[in-house]
């Protein structure tokens, strides 16, 4: 009886393995969330393989990030940015070895002060030129009273 139940939680592990690994597979970058946002829901798909007893290399962490990035223009600089970190990129230093998740992490969320300088450019830029389009009220020229007064 044991050993069936042992042999059930074995295939029950499993199955779990693969249906974590599968949602990392199917992992796509959420245009509704924040950049942050988005590194926390991968981050928590990473997590919940871990646990289930799965393993993945850092490599292979930044792999899948990489393939839920959004395939866009406004992110095709950082995805070509992103692929000369991993090891085996054209001029890459790095190793499987000495690979950081974390470096490729933080190239990721730059991107997030990027949005804001941007947001706050265009804010600045929308509200110049909503001013500049107002018509102006003529201003009345200053009435100037002089007093002479005549001295004989």
């Amino acid at each position: 009886m044991w050993v069936d139940l042992e042999g059930q939680y074995r295939d029950s592990s499993f199955f779990t393995r693969l249906r974590r690994r599968k949602q990392l597979h199917r992992f796509r970058w959420d245009n509704s969330l924040t950049i942050q946002e988005n590194i926390d829901v991968y981050n928590r798909l990473v997590q919940n393989f871990f646990e289930a007893g799965g393993q993945l290399s850092q490599v292979d962490q930044a792999m899948f990030l990489l393939m839920g990035l959004p395939d866009t223009p406004r992110w095709e600089t950082v995805i070509v940015q992103l692929i000369v970190l991993l090891p085996d990129a054209p001029g890459c230093t790095a190793t499987e070895q000495t690979f950081k998740f974390s470096v490729f992490e933080k190239r990721i969320l730059m991107e997030s002060d990027r949005d804001r300088v941007l947001k706050e450019n265009n804010a600045l830029v929308n509200y110049a030129s909503k001013e500049k389009s107002k018509p102006h009220k003529p201003v009345p020229a200053p009435s100037i009273s002089h007093s002479y007064s005549s001295s004989s």
